[in-house]
């Protein structure tokens, strides 16, 4: 799954193939469409893809981004490479996996080895600036490394109550009001430069704490034989509501969901008034906006609640993705093929004509052939890996596989291992372990093992509550 090798100045035709049926999009880059053209990437966490309208959640959580993917790419099944912040983000800046870059949990340094796209953007003659807004992300996590502006103040403070290991907070980050308008003030002051920014919200994480109107935005009042479930045992998800994200007497998860609905929706408010800024700033001609998400939240699929670090499945590892091209090459489009972040380092030096860095996992967005291997890897409560290969999801937790069919079956309700399969399914099955087993044994980067950043006894203690720190 390396990358195609180019040159820093083609023409390259650029075949988007979609579903059957449906016309092929033909995307064509000419020789100087890179040239002075910005990147803006926006991520948020914790966010799942199917809870935002453009990927058919009934609620209106999303409207303004639903109007942003009216013109743009979106990307239907895309996947991030660890169920877990800075892992998965590690894998989204250098095109390589979890494992390679050595950031196995947020407790893990980004190492020097690990070249990133600011640091290829910086080289190639961009101001570069981030605006942070979740705890882990903040300077000395590795990832502030080539930023000319590193803006990581959290200083909002989450409360919440004590856990059997202490007190599970303050959890640190910055409302997504705030992000939006530092972000605004560095575009407004560099905005004729060319540039890299990257807007990081952090609003979904738990606990889902949204303020007036959005908490009671999809409340709905108690019918009196709502679902009620327990306080999770392993502090974690698992079976009950993890202890950090308890909200009062509730126990209805019905009710929690309604809170998270409610953070994508105060998100989205500062996402627009963002947008809204690009556009004024006349930054929407000449720049390429890719908008995506770290990893999912478990909403009770598989009896895991709340959380997000246990396990691999779709709740999980799918997220949204969707790329605007700069001015008239933008264009209204649906990919349903099967895609991964890795693959966003690559795509975005292809459309800026920028040489990439051989050895890369990931390949350009869009570029057709045949449905690419997809891995991802989670390594809190043991290691787990995942291998998706033509609608077919192998798990791989211990000496346990899972198996499922994804597309008739995308939320993972039967595993095929429990069941008789076709010899057939059992031969790909076979050929998809390999594969598994190939992929997690290789490093390519050669970086040693985990190195653990900097933490005072304070933080470790916050995150060792939170479940972040073992």
């Amino acid at each position: 799954m390396g990358t195609p090798a180019h040159g820093s100045r083609f023409v390259f035709p650029l075949i988007l193939t979609l579903v059957v049926g449906i016309p092929v999009l033909s995307l064509v880059a000419s020789a100087d469409a890179g040239q002075g053209t910005n990147v803006i990437l926006i991520t948020v966490d914790t966010l799942r893809a199917d809870h935002l309208g453009v990927y058919g959640y009934p609620r209106k959580t999303s409207p303004n981004l639903d109007q942003f993917a009216k013109e743009a790419v979106v990307f239907r099944k895309a996947f991030s490479h660890a169920p877990e912040t800075n892992p998965s983000f590690s894998s989204l800046m250098t095109s390589h996996y979890p494992h390679e870059t050595k950031v196995l949990s947020v407790s893990h340094l980004l190492p020097p080895g690990a070249l990133t796209l600011v640091q290829i953007l910086k080289a190639n003659g961009y101001q570069t600036a981030a605006v942070m807004s979740h705890f882990t992300l903040r300077r000395g996590s590795g990832f502030e490394r080539g930023f000319d502006v590193y803006d990581d103040q959290t200083e909002d403070r989450v409360f919440v109550r004590w856990t059997t290991n202490g007190p599970a907070g303050p959890w640190l980050e910055r409302v997504a009001p705030k992000t939006t308008r530092a972000a605004i003030k560095w575009l407004e002051g560099n905005s004729r430069d060319k540039f890299f920014l990257w807007v990081h919200y952090d609003d979904p994480h738990g606990p889902y704490n949204p303020p007036a109107p959005y908490n009671t935005m999809f409340a709905q009042k108690p019918s009196g034989g709502g679902k009620n479930i327990p306080v999770s045992r392993d502090g974690r998800g698992v079976g009950g509501i993890p202890p950090y994200q308890l909200l009062g007497d509730h126990r209805d998860p019905a009710h929690y969901i309604s809170q998270y609905d409610g953070e994508i929706r105060f998100f989205d408010e500062a996402f627009g008034e963002l947008l809204q800024t690009i556009r004024q700033l006349h930054l929407l001609d000449n720049s390429l906006i890719i908008f995506t998400s770290d990893h999912g939240e478990g909403m009770g699929d598989h009896g895991y609640y709340f959380d997000h670090k246990r396990f691999v499945y779709n709740g999980l590892i799918h997220v949204p993705l969707i790329l605007r091209l700069p001015g008239e090459r933008s264009v209204s489009k649906e990919i349903q093929s099967a895609v991964a972040h890795v693959d966003v380092l690559p795509t975005i030096l292809d459309q800026l004509g920028i040489e990439a860095p051989r050895g890369l996992r990931g390949q350009h967005l869009f570029i057709p052939g045949k449905e690419r291997e997809i891995f991802s890897e989670g390594f809190s409560s043991g290691a787990k890996y995942v291998l998706i290969h033509n609608g077919l999801k192998l798990i791989l937790s211990g000496r346990s596989y899972e198996l499922y069919n994804l597309r008739a079956d995308f939320a993972e309700t039967t595993n095929l291992m429990k069941k008789a399969v076709s010899e057939a399914v059992f031969s790909r099955v076979i050929g998809m372990k390999k594969s598994l087993d190939a992929i997690r044994q290789h490093d390519a980067l050669k970086l040693g093992k985990p190195v653990i950043w900097s933490i005072d006894p304070e933080t470790k203690r916050m995150l060792r509550s939170l479940g972040y720190v073992q």
